[in-house]
């Protein structure tokens, strides 16, 4: 999103320039030898809108780079023009006529701009150097102009404008401080959902997350007769790795399991920690016979790690759903096979036999 976003920026900008050079260029040449400012100014200012369009094609520069440089620019252009167009002049009532508001929308043209490229804090104190400066060169001025009792009414203009950007940066500040406040807001409640829907230690769906997860494909294969079954493995021995190597050896022992897993499951597939070490893998779409195809592969992969103390052992449960089965009592089947994996002396895999026999049917077991 935020990439698009900045493309999105970059083509708005492209298109102001590609009017903008242009329109520059005729004024230029239609008033080159009846205004000095522009005479002096427009060749270095067309000549940076040149390259700033070519910085945008070339994409060499980050655009937040080009972004802040024509702020600065731009800023530097408009202070200059208002500085000598109030002083070069000899008429502060026509000088002061010609700047607004053209000078006045740029200055909140920047003052919105700012909040673009820097941060909050950063956006406000450069909209308040706008605000004191334009105050400032005004100030200078028309005041002396006023203490000898001319152009009253100039002065009091240029008040009214400088309230009126004074109260835009304001806005603009409560309205930035608002969005970050609610951005705050947004990621402190997504830090929450993490938390209360993955597992710490193992970044994977936890037990919740699972059971959400489970709920929502029971009701698909219900309404739609199609398959669905579920894998519980745990890992043999676990409590003797952590009497034996420590707490910290067996969280690494559950993180590896969570990476050794994941790359020969399916996009389709979910797999999280059920609690402990014991671990759940939702497979959509598929029967228990190619479930427990896809839990050998998962037992081989462990069954072939080496960790820093040797290599360690899991045994699987696996069973499919079936119409009108209830959420606990598919997970219960899976968990009777799971039990009889390792009672069968572990490190196998297991399905769960449905009745009338009610009996658990081994599927894959190693000597």
């Amino acid at each position: 999103m935020g990439e698009l976003l900045l493309e999105q920026r970059r083509r708005i900008y492209l298109l102001g320039l590609l009017f903008g050079i242009p329109c520059i260029f005729f004024i230029l040449i239609l008033r080159w030898q009846h205004d000095t400012f522009i005479t002096y100014t427009y060749p270095f200012l067309q000549t940076y809108l040149i390259y700033a369009a070519w910085q945008l094609l070339t994409r060499k520069t980050k655009l937040i780079q080009i972004e802040k440089r024509t702020f600065y620019v731009v800023l530097a252009y408009f202070l200059i023009k208002m500085t000598f167009v109030l002083f070069a002049g000899t008429n502060p009532a026509a000088d002061w006529a010609e700047l607004t508001p053209s000078v006045y929308f740029i200055f909140v043209f920047l003052a919105t701009m700012s909040y673009l490229v820097f941060s909050t804090t950063q956006a406000l104190q450069y909209s308040l150097g706008i605000v004191a400066i334009s105050s400032f060169i005004g100030s200078v001025r028309l005041i002396p102009e006023v203490i000898q009792g001319r152009y009253i009414n100039e002065l009091l203009s240029f008040g009214r404008y400088e309230v009126f950007l004074v109260v835009i940066v304001v806005l603009l500040y409560i309205l930035a401080r608002s969005k970050d406040v609610t951005a705050q807001i947004m990621l402190e409640k997504q830090h929450l959902q993490t938390l209360a829907y993955k597992d710490s230690l193992t970044s994977l769906p936890n037990r919740r997350q699972l059971m959400q997860e489970l709920n929502k494909q029971l009701i698909t294969a219900s309404r739609y007769q199609r398959p669905l079954s579920i894998i519980l493995f745990d890992l043999d021995h676990f409590k003797t790795i952590n009497d034996t190597y420590g707490h910290g050896t067996g969280d690494i022992v559950l993180s590896t399991i969570a990476q050794l897993v994941t790359p020969h499951l399916r996009v389709t597939d979910t797999l999280g920690r059920w609690g402990g070490e014991e671990f759940m893998l939702i497979t959509p779409e598929t029967n228990a016979i190619h479930a427990s195809q896809i839990a050998e592969r998962v037992r081989q992969a462990i069954n072939r790690h080496t960790f820093e103390f040797g290599t360690i052992t899991a045994s699987f449960g696996v069973n499919q759903y079936h119409p009108s089965q209830s959420l606990n009592n598919l997970i219960h089947q899976a968990d009777t096979a799971l039990y009889q994996a390792k009672d069968n002396g572990r490190n196998q895999v297991i399905i769960y036999k449905t009745p009338p026999t009610q009996t658990p049917e081994t599927r894959v077991r190693v000597s």
